[in-house]
């Protein structure tokens, strides 16, 4: 075996294109200072780990303090708490301090007469702020892309939002005393995927994502591929962009 010895350029390591872009977008938005405390909302799926390893590495460099939050809805039995014990296993490996907690979504359906989208939303904000309360970390960074974005404008649109209301979200917004950070707003799906196999970092499979009866999944997995097949195979930049 034939050991180089030279030390890579940064440019040639796995995601110092995408960890620039990061940082720039953060910088820009005024996302974080230097210091930060941060939660990162981590659900196991791919979109939440690669913001974990982003931020990861950025870390060091902006002395970031980093807390992984991860809250099991209890939708999914087994599954979900497998979920659960994948995030602190990965939180282990990456030395991060790991804050889980449950909720029994099925009964606050129930009770509030809420959809499983909206009942999940409250829940994990209700956990975050929470966690917030008893860490001191009033920053929780979500790994929203700009697929997700492209799409939330597309759901507004056929839901008949007026065009002051088709604006996407929003970078950093405040949730009561709980500031909410996107850094990922810039980046495509596939860039994420490309970088986790590019570090060979795997992920969870949430199978609801599957399913059609939610409006955003139809969206994702239909009405867009159509869109671009048939009018514009550049409609999620014209969407990000509204």
């Amino acid at each position: 075996m034939n050991i180089r010895n030279t030390k890579p350029s940064p440019r040639n390591n796995p995601g110092y294109e995408l960890s620039r872009k990061v940082k720039e977008y953060a910088a820009l938005h005024h996302l974080w200072e230097k210091g930060q405390r941060i939660m990162v909302a981590v659900s196991g799926g791919a979109d939440s780990v690669a913001l974990l390893h982003l931020l990861h590495g950025l870390a060091p460099i902006l002395e970031l303090e980093l807390t992984v939050v991860h809250l099991d809805h209890g939708l999914r039995g087994q599954s979900s708490m497998d979920d659960a014990c994948w995030v602190e296993a990965l939180s282990g490996r990456l030395n991060i301090p790991c804050l889980t907690g449950s909720r029994d979504l099925a009964a606050e359906m129930k009770a509030g007469g809420r959809s499983p989208e909206e009942a999940a939303r409250l829940a994990r904000y209700a956990f975050f702020s929470e966690v917030s309360g008893r860490t001191g970390f009033n920053t929780i960074a979500l790994g929203h892309h700009a697929d997700d974005q492209a799409e939330t404008v597309l759901m507004k649109l056929l839901r008949g939002c007026s065009p002051s209301g088709l604006g996407g979200m929003r970078a950093s917004r405040m949730e009561g005393n709980l500031r909410i950070v996107r850094p990922l707003l810039a980046v495509r799906r596939w860039e994420l995927r490309e970088f986790l196999d590019s570090i060979g970092e795997s992920f969870r499979e949430d199978l609801s994502n599957q399913d059609h009866r939610f409006l955003r999944n139809r969206i994702r997995h239909e009405l867009i591929p159509l869109l671009e097949k048939e009018y514009n195979p550049k409609l999620k930049e014209g969407l990000v962009h509204l």
